[in-house]
């Protein structure tokens, strides 16, 4: 049996408050949800950017607890429960009034499953949009309901155990953070007396990547970009390669196990990365390579993607125009020195959890696997 979607429930659009004269709309107490509340997966939603007045809460759109959600803008078709009582913003609509014939969760899923296809059905030159009668019209196919809480149970459980998964790579993270303050010491306040260094009196060279892209190919040697330094690593989503030749006209962008990667310009500069094993040999792009002992590269890594290294690094890049960092600003970063019997240490920790990281990661990508198999087995 297929139903459309507005003979399931009631579709209403969100909105939002214009101010009135002197009334007091924003601010409150009462929870609005916003499409930057959204994560990537959508499913229950804890609202967490802005709030509403009893006096906003009227004139907006309030839903309950354990309601569904549809974007309609922003990240258009992506679905939601709600975790509480909240407005919602006229980036979404909101699903009242549920059928009976219509397990919540079931319909979740589905939603979920075709979100990249009612995605594609958003209109607009600039930002897309999803209207009211495109969602109302979304055609939900329904089996009984007892069959609907069965596909609902298996997916909520797989989508646990990635959900899961997730929270202990976060966690990791996390340990290491720990982990370094507690060997270290507040990198602001230095409560162990460490020396205090500039940089460039540790490192042995510091050189700039290439600053015309090569011609890029299919396959080959990987092309690291800036847009692949993420938390400290180099990630594969979005990587290029170049050819041998391409790599020969480019020779001193070539980098090594232990290098250090600093993103020189852009939104995220910066950001820095160890060079791994996996890609001692590549080339570098734009960035800047600092050439240090290993033990040393891990150690200022961590530093420099801490909180503390942002708020030291950030007063360098701003100029007129996009963030940017040149070799010599490196060089002059002052940041503490632990001995390098120390740094070894935590290098030693390092490569241990990086090494628990790659498992990790194996893992989790065999569960969104299992996921994505089954949402294809049961909507495909």
């Amino acid at each position: 049996m297929n139903k459309k979607l507005e003979e399931l429930c009631d579709i209403v659009r969100g909105s939002s408050p214009r101010p009135q004269g002197d009334v007091r709309y924003y601010g409150g107490s009462i929870p609005r949800l916003m499409v930057s509340d959204l994560t990537r997966d959508g499913m229950f939603v804890m609202p967490t950017t802005d709030s509403l007045t009893e006096a906003g809460a009227k004139l907006s759109r309030p839903m309950s607890k354990g309601d569904l959600v549809i974007a309609v803008s922003g990240n258009p078709g992506l679905p939601a429960i709600l975790k509480t009582d909240a407005c919602i913003h006229d980036g979404f609509v909101g699903l009242r009034n549920l059928s009976k014939i219509v397990y919540t969760e079931y319909l979740y899923y589905y939603l979920f499953y075709n979100k990249n296809i009612n995605h594609a059905l958003a209109v607009g030159a600039i930002f897309k949009n999803l209207t009211t009668d495109q969602i109302k019209n979304l055609t939900i196919p329904l089996p009984d309901f007892d069959t609907q809480q069965k596909i609902a149970q298996i997916l909520s459980e797989a989508d646990k155990a990635r959900q899961l998964r997730r929270s202990a790579n976060a966690l990791t993270d996390q340990f290491l953070q720990s982990t370094f303050l507690s060997m270290f010491g507040d990198p602001v306040s230095n409560p162990k007396g460490w020396p205090v260094k500039n940089l460039g009196n540790v490192l042995t060279n510091i050189r700039y990547g290439t600053g015309s892209p090569p011609i890029y190919s299919e396959t080959g040697i990987p092309f690291i970009r800036a847009t692949n330094i993420k938390k400290g690593r180099i990630e594969e989503k979005g990587m290029v390669y170049i050819s041998n030749e391409e790599a020969d006209k480019i020779s001193k962008c070539q980098i090594t196990q232990g290098d250090l990667i600093i993103v020189r310009s852009g939104v995220n500069t910066g950001d820095a990365a160890v060079i791994s094993e996996q890609y001692s040999g590549c080339y570098a792009g734009y960035d800047l390579i600092i050439e240090m002992p290993i033990v040393s590269s891990i150690f200022y890594n961590q530093l420099i993607n801490s909180e503390y290294g942002k708020i030291i690094i950030d007063p360098l890049t701003r100029r007129a125009g996009q963030p940017h960092l040149n070799a010599e600003q490196i060089k002059s970063l002052s940041f503490y020195c632990p001995p390098v019997e120390l740094q070894q240490q935590f290098a030693d920790i390092v490569t241990q959890t990086e090494e628990l990281r790659l498992r990790q990661r194996a893992h989790e990508v065999e569960l969104e696997q299992l996921f994505k198999g089954l949402l294809q087995r049961y909507f495909g």
